[in-house]
């Protein structure tokens, strides 16, 4: 199961729309309580609905249309609920044909397949929508979805691009037209019209053409940029050479084995390309572009290890290959990060700073320290294989699909019957991970072992090797996939002007926005049970995952991270938990809270705090305003029962940093440093600080942003005395940093200018050149 702090794409809540939308809602549920009623009759396209007419009435269709008066700038995406069903697991052979006058409505029809072909340009809206026509001429709709948003329609579907649908399902689709719906990928197939099994109205007698032929047709489409007919006319090259082994043309069939191997390659089909050049070798084992191509395909493919082997060779038999000595150096660092998780951070920070979609973040996993098994907490988790010091790398890792910006937004699940509207974040995740699996199937394993709410009926019997269940992945994207804000959203804080600040918390989303939309899936810190304390805090660095422990933890500790803002009230926590993942909490935080009583009482508190924090505002606090938030610090900090190094109380910890901003301002420098002294135990910091021997720590605290400026403002009050105590402070802020941020690299830039100005000015506090 996994995660996301502040919203993952599993988090679903309430959405709000206007009477106008309400009013589609309202047609919608006509619309398909009228396809229920019709469920299991056959019923004839109304006369009206002539081929040319249902081309006319798709050119100029509009999102409103099909329903989807909600795809705007707010919602990316309305999606209307559907009842999942498997894909077809037969072949196109193994099928029955039927055409559009035996289709029944809201049935899928087992065990049959239907001919059609395209016969206007494919459009995009909710759906992938085209008019087609059956081999009887009969005209239908057809409506695809789930189909990546990068796949170019005209190549993909062109007039006269003759389909099969495997199993169909014929329904009354949004736009109240019966229309073929498909779903999964592997269900629609692209007939060529020389197949066998292309009906024969459709069918053109195959040229006859020589694998030479085959050769240079292929590769004149390439040129052209047509890559997948140019792997149709290599397939064929290959198919007819395999049909006359006696006389095999070995010269040729390599040469076709590379031309696709490198297709495959260009269209991202890395395991195709992999198989191809492997065959290759079969027929030369040092030949060099098959060497070469097979690297390119293990680097892809994220197998350094071999890549790096295959680079060895390639160099060894053609030492003049200065790009494949250029790559290896590259494979080398690579393996570097993935072994010793040694990884240029001031880069990956670089890159995130001027992160655009599409940018291309080349760096290895590493995920040593960690590995998953069954859980007692749910299902299975990730545990630590060694024992881990507080800031440990746990694990760094690229999304297997991690879509921001303009490739995500927020989507809208619709169940018009009962006028139920749901909305997420993840708009497109699901299509575009769906669109990977279709190019690198290999993945799909991974992907099922995944928690996924259908439960073990469903995917009984799947290995990973049969199709793609396109709503079995939905399922487990919606469970799994994160909410992969951007770098400084993980830590506002990160500009030296603001280091005196406290944070400015807001854990409640508004409606109009409830999440960063960003959203992407990693397959391995997606195994993370959630606890409100958690012991290991992620952060983003563009497609990077940043793992890394907020406390020591010894050897088969389970690594749990936080599904929700724990700051939020109880109530509103568990209720996003059960909502989202049908649990609740049972962390010791969540005990406490649940006691009678205690939400009352803690929300009294934070409410007088907030009022006066909110009256004060810019102004220089009074000594009245100074007393009564000591007085509300004193009654917080009664209400809590575990220790702070059990249960941290970083709301606790905010108001002692906002009463040393208080006692600082009114100029009481001994009162603020006591003050501040307060602050990193209610994170359950516990230290002895002396300042001829410096800062001995026990336990540095549950790593949080505060507790990071806390240690700042420590260092930059001892910066007159210098010496240990100084730098033992400064190295207690980097360490917790390191985890809030992911990295250090950017600690110096961050807050650096700041504690060397307070040094400079003495830090503004005269006569604290003792401590007490």
């Amino acid at each position: 199961m996994a995660p996301e702090a502040d919203g993952s794409t599993g988090l679903r809540m309430k959405a709000h729309f206007s009477d106008f939308e309400w009013d589609q809602l309202q047609m919608q549920g006509l619309i398909q309580r009228r396809a229920k009623s019709l469920a299991g009759q056959k019923l004839e396209m109304p006369s009206e609905m002539t081929k040319e007419n249902l081309i006319l009435l798709l050119k100029d269709r509009k999102p409103v249309d099909e329903g989807s008066s909600f795809s705007n700038s707010k919602y990316n995406l309305t999606e209307y609920h559907i009842d999942p069903y498997p894909p077809s697991s037969k072949s196109v052979k193994e099928l029955e044909k039927i055409t559009f006058k035996d289709l029944r409505i809201e049935t899928r029809h087992l065990g049959n397949k239907i001919f059609v072909k395209t016969v206007s340009p494919a459009k995009r809206i909710a759906s992938v929508s085209v008019v087609v026509e059956d081999e009887k001429g009969i005209p239908g709709q057809l409506q695809i979805f789930n189909l990546g948003r990068k796949i170019d329609l005209q190549d993909f579907l062109p007039v006269g691009q003759i389909l099969c649908v495997k199993e169909p399902l014929f329904k009354i689709s949004t736009t109240a037209i019966q229309s073929l719906r498909v779903d999964h990928a592997g269900d629609l197939v692209l007939m060529d019209d020389d197949d066998d099994e292309t009906p024969e109205a459709w069918r053109v007698e195959d040229i006859e053409v020589s694998a030479a032929n085959c050769k240079e047709i292929g590769n004149q489409a390439v040129r052209d940029g047509k890559l997948v007919e140019g792997i149709k006319w290599y397939t064929k090259g290959l198919g007819i050479l395999a049909s006359n082994p006696e006389n095999l043309d070995e010269s040729l069939k390599l040469a076709l084995l590379l031309n696709r191997a490198l297709s495959h390659l260009q269209r991202g089909e890395y395991e195709h390309s992999l198989r191809d050049s492997e065959s290759a070798l079969l027929i030369d084992h040092v030949n060099e572009k098959a060497l070469y191509r097979k690297a390119k395909s293990l680097y892809q493919l994220r197998r350094y290890g071999k890549c790096g082997n295959t680079l060895t060779k390639l160099i060894v038999h053609h030492p003049n290959n200065q790009e494949a000595k250029n790559e290896l150096a590259v494979v080398r660092q690579r393996l570097l990060e993935e072994t010793r998780g040694a990884y240029d951070f001031a880069k990956m920070v670089e890159m995130a700073k001027n992160d655009f979609v599409g940018q291309e973040y080349d760096f290895a996993d590493y995920s040593i320290p960690v590995y998953p098994k069954s859980s007692r907490i749910s299902g299975n988790g990730l545990f630590t294989r060694r024992d881990v010091k507080m800031g440990d790398l746990l694990y760094v890792g690229k999304a297997f699909m991690n879509c921001r910006g303009s490739d995500n937004g927020v989507s809208v699940m619709i169940r018009p019957v009962d006028l139920h509207v749901d909305q997420g974040v993840g708009a497109f995740l699901t299509s575009a991970i769906l669109e990977k699996l279709n190019r690198v199937p290999g993945a799909y394993k991974e992907i099922l072992k995944l928690h996924n709410a259908f439960g073990e009926e469903w995917t009984d019997g799947r290995d990973g090797d049969g199709p793609i269940d396109s709503f079995l992945v939905r399922n487990i994207c919606n469970s799994n996939a994160f909410s992969s804000c951007s770098y400084y959203d993980q830590f506002p804080e990160m500009h030296p002007e603001d280091d005196g600040t406290p944070s400015r918390r807001n854990p409640k989303k508004t409606q109009d926005e409830p999440w960063d939309p960003n959203s992407g899936l990693w397959i391995l810190p997606a195994y993370t049970n959630h606890s409100c304390i958690s012991n290991a805090h992620r952060t983003f660095l563009g497609d990077m995952m940043i793992l890394r422990a907020v406390v020591d933890m010894p050897k088969d500790t389970e690594v749990l991270i936080s599904y929700t803002d724990h700051n939020l009230p109880y109530e509103e926590r568990q209720g996003i938990l059960q909502t989202s993942w049908k649990f609740t909490c049972q962390c010791k935080l969540c005990l406490y809270q649940s006691a009678p009583g205690v939400s009352e009482a803690l929300e009294s508190v934070m409410i007088k705090m907030h009022e006066l924090i909110t009256r004060v505002g810019d102004t220089t606090p009074k000594f009245e305003d100074t007393e009564k938030l000591k007085l509300l610090i004193v009654q917080l900090e009664k209400l809590y029962i575990y220790e702070a190094h059990t249960v941290p109380r970083p709301y606790l910890g905010e108001h002692i940093l906002r009463l040393y901003g208080f006692l600082n301002e009114m100029g009481l420098a001994q009162a603020a440093y006591n003050a501040l002294h307060a602050g990193p135990p209610a994170w359950g910091a516990i230290y002895h600080a002396i300042s001829e021997k410096g800062v001995e720590f026990q336990h540095k605290g549950w790593a949080d942003g505060d507790l990071v400026r806390a240690y700042v403002r420590l260092a930059t009050v001892t910066g007159p005395l210098g010496g240990k105590i100084f730098e033992d402070w400064r190295e207690a802020a980097r360490d917790c940093y390191r985890v809030v941020v992911g990295e250090d690299v950017t600690f110096e830039e961050t807050f650096g200018e700041a504690m060397m100005r307070y040094t400079r000015n003495g830090g503004g506090y005269g006569d604290l050149a003792s401590l007490n």
